[in-house]
């Protein structure tokens, strides 16, 4: 499963989100005129580990997600 499922799949199923947001979540894109609350998540930096005997097999990843609404409380 890709980062970006995993993370669409953790925030549909929570219930915060859901309550607000229902499966208003997108990957790096907003679609045009959207229905809002919305989020957007996008992935802004990533790094693989390495070891001076190759890779780890791990990796770090920095991702952003914005929530979007009609005002700032409901954001």
């Amino acid at each position: 499963m890709t980062l970006g499922k995993h993370l669409r799949l953790v925030l549909t199923n929570d219930a915060g989100v859901t309550a607000l947001a229902a499966d208003r979540v997108y990957t790096e894109v907003r679609p045009q005129a959207p229905t809002v609350p919305a989020v957007v998540f996008t992935e802004v930096a990533g790094d693989d580990d390495l070891a001076l005997d190759g890779p780890t097999g791990t990796s770090s990843r920095r991702v952003q997600v914005d929530s979007w609404a009609k005002g700032r409380a409901e954001a």
